[in-house]
Order: C-alpha cells, then sequence, then structure tokens
C-alpha cells in the first residue's frame, strides 16, 4: 500500500516539476539518470540504487511543494527497499526508457505527459514491490 501513495504522490511531483522546474533542475537530474544508466551497465547496483534515488527525490524538489516533498520522505523507502532486495530490478532494461521518458517531459514542460509516465513506472515496478513487500513480511522485521 505505501507504494501506491509514494506513487500517486511522484505523480503529482512530476507534474507540478514539468510546470515549475529550472533549467539547472534539469541538468542535474539529466546529470543523475546519466549515472544511474551508467552505473546499470557496469553493473554496480549500489551507484544505481544511489542515483535512482537521488533522481526520485531531485523530481520532488522540482515540485516545489513542502505537503508533498514531507510525504515523499515518509514512503520513499518502498522502492529503496526494492533495490537493496532485489538489485537485479535496477537492470531491468525498461529502466533507462522509463525514467528518460520522465525527464523528456519534465524537460518539455508537459505536465500530463510527466504523470502519464511516472504512472507508467510506478505500474511496471509495483509487482516487485509487492513482491519485496510480502517477502519482508515473511523474513520479520530486519535489526
Amino acid at each position: 500500500m505505501v507504494y501506491k501513495v509514494r506513487g500517486l504522490v511522484e505523480e503529482r511531483c512530476a507534474e507540478l516539476a514539468a510546470l515549475h522546474r529550472t533549467e539547472e533542475e534539469v541538468a542535474e537530474l539529466e546529470n543523475y539518470l546519466a549515472l544511474f544508466q551508467e552505473a546499470r551497465k557496469r553493473g554496480d547496483p549500489v551507484a544505481a540504487a544511489h542515483n535512482h534515488q537521488a533522481f526520485h527525490t531531485g523530481i520532488v524538489a522540482a515540485a516545489r511543494n513542502p505537503v508533498l516533498t514531507a510525504l515523499f520522505q515518509q514512503v520513499r523507502f518502498s522502492i529503496a527497499a526494492v533495490a537493496e532486495r532485489l538489485p537485479e530490478s535496477l537492470r531491468d532494461s525498461r529502466q533507462a526508457s522509463i525514467h528518460t521518458a520522465v525527464l523528456e517531459a519534465i524537460r518539455g514542460r508537459d505536465a500530463r505527459r510527466a504523470r502519464t509516465a511516472t504512472r507508467r513506472h510506478f505500474r511496471m515496478i509495483a509487482p516487485l514491490i509487492e513482491f519485496v513487500t510480502r517477502s519482508g513480511e515473511q523474513e520479520g522485521p530486519r535489526i
């Protein structure tokens, strides 16, 4: 359920980021995405996860909405858990294209397209997050 909230938060953030982003923020997102893709190609799950999270955090920051930022901070671990437990999820070839679609929509100030691309991203990873969530429940809490 937490990942559904995160998806909704990030959909709205992507939409707002497309409307409010600066050129510097676009450049920062481009950099995080390039580093994410480079790390994926060389098989470095730690660097990939770090830059993936930074990309998403950058979108939230570009939205300029403190309420959405606070919500994001509460639920951001839902995707991080997937990368931690299933690092191969970041190697999925669809990752590059879906993140690029989000970035291109934000760059083009196309709020509707940014929201739609973000929704596709979260629908794509929903089964993985569900799997990790259920696996974590079976393993018990990590200490």
